[in-house]
């Protein structure tokens, strides 16, 4: 087969036969037949994808996804062959010649890259369930912790208020084994919060009732929790509502920032603080 420094017109040589087999091959067919008879063919070079798995470990996480992933290296592959005979070619006004060729022959192969980039997604450690912590927040630049204040209701209180009674800035929470929030039951029937979605609005306040009017209620969603094994911060989340806001100082969840209540609501980040001894 034709070097590319042989790919050149010289005369009536519009095939680009090289100098050294002129002489003997009238034109491209004879030279390609002459170049088969040395046994020279095309070099085919397939260099096949790898498939990896990908395994991710997060510390205490409760669940990790690994995706599984293809990639393709790209690779440009020379391939030479050489070989040299003795033929005899018939062609027109040349009775016969013989003619030694040696015939080099170089191949490329090239193959495309195809990279996928795995997708890790880890979730949220979460520290055990079953653990008394109160909720605190930073409110108007006051620490301030979520409180079951009542006629179930819950606010965001300033520790140490004197207009609240003794018990109103030391509500201790619990998760349950599903990991939904409660209040440290005191010997009564479990108060769990929850928000009502019967009103269909994007941000739902948060309330505290007993936990079979709860379960008795339709609309009525319980709050489910986390505690991040790493930064103790709170993730509440109830119906798709899982921003937490602070509105006219109680505690609502939202998909948005509350802004179409009109209460003038704040996004806060929570953390579990250890109940008092």
């Amino acid at each position: 087969m034709p070097r590319d420094d042989d790919l050149v017109v010289r005369g009536n040589n519009s095939w680009g036969i090289p100098d050294y087999a002129w002489p003997a091959c009238e034109d491209w067919n004879h030279y390609v037949d002459a170049c088969k008879c040395f046994g020279i063919h095309p070099i085919t070079v397939t260099k096949q994808p790898t498939t990896t798995t990908l395994t991710v470990t997060a510390p205490n996480a409760v669940t990790t996804t690994v995706s599984t992933f293809t990639t393709t290296t790209t690779n440009t592959i020379p391939v030479t062959a050489t070989t040299s005979a003795t033929f005899t070619a018939i062609v027109e006004d040349i009775a016969s010649a013989t003619v030694t060729f040696v015939v080099t022959v170089t191949s490329t192969a090239t193959v495309i890259t195809t990279t996928t980039t795995p997708t890790v997604t880890s979730t949220q450690s979460c520290k055990a369930t079953g653990v008394p912590f109160r909720i605190t927040a930073q409110v108007s630049g006051d620490k301030t912790y979520l409180t079951d204040v009542g006629g179930a209701l819950l606010q965001w209180f300033t520790f140490g208020n004197p207009n609240d009674p003794a018990n109103v800035a030391t509500s201790t929470f619990v998760l349950d084994n599903d990991g939904l929030l409660e209040l440290v039951p005191a010997g009564g029937p479990d108060i769990v919060q929850f928000i009502d979605v019967n009103t269909g609005t994007p941000t739902e306040q948060v309330f505290s009732i007993n936990q079979d009017i709860v379960e008795g209620t339709p609309g009525l969603v319980r709050v489910k929790g986390c505690v991040d094994a790493t930064t103790n911060i709170v993730t509440l989340s109830a119906a798709g509502r899982s921003n937490i806001l602070a509105c006219n100082g109680f505690p609502f969840l939202s998909t948005g920032d509350g802004s179409e209540r009109g209460l003038g609501c704040v996004t806060l980040t929570p953390l579990a603080e250890d109940p008092p001894v």
